[in-house]
Formats: C-alpha cells, structure tokens, sequence
C-alpha cells in the first residue's frame, strides 16, 4: 500500500484479488501484511499474533490506525465542491460513494 493509495480502495482490491485467486480467508490476513507499508504495516505488526490471523480484525485496525471512520467520510463529503470534478458523473460516483461509506 502507498501512501497515495486510498486504504479502503486498497483493501477492496486485494478482498477482490484473494476471491478470484480462490485464497482461503483464513489466509488472507497473512497475505495482506507482507503488502503493508508506513502507518498500515506498523498497525498489523503492534497487532497481537493470534489477532493478526483474523482479516477481519486487520482490516478493522488499519482502519482505525489510518483514522477512516464515518467522521472521515462525512467530514469529505461536506468538502468536496464540484470544481474539484473533471466531470459531474465522477463528482456524483465520488460523493455517492462517501456517503454510503460515512452512513455504513
């Protein structure tokens, strides 16, 4: 993961890769810490072992770590104005996809 990536894109990606590879989950967890760097790394490796095994738990604490919570995604939706768009269908992916997010 750089650090210009957008850590949820990131993790989607790699969810979507591990089901086409046909990846145990029980696996996926392992197979995402070797692709970690910075903040993202640091939060699996602090992780407990038995923890860093479960996916779902990485995930959560990447997450946590890197500060992405409904907060954030209400906070950049609010901010987000239309002369930031190229086109107006990709501002309206762009903000339909933040509010989903922020109301998950």
């Amino acid at each position: 993961m750089s650090i210009h990536d957008d850590p949820e894109v990131f993790l989607e990606s790699f969810e979507r890769a591990a089901l086409a590879a046909r990846l145990e989950k029980s696996r996926w967890a392992g197979q995402l810490g070797i692709l970690l760097i910075g903040k993202a790394q640091a939060a699996y490796g602090f992780m407990m072992q038995d923890e860093a095994r479960d996916y779902e738990k990485v995930k959560k604490e990447i997450l946590y770590q890197l500060d992405i919570n409904p907060e954030t995604y209400q906070q950049a939706l609010r901010a987000r104005k239309q002369r930031e768009a190229k086109e107006p269908r990709a501002l309206l992916q762009r903000l339909a996809d933040l509010a989903a997010k922020w109301l998950r």
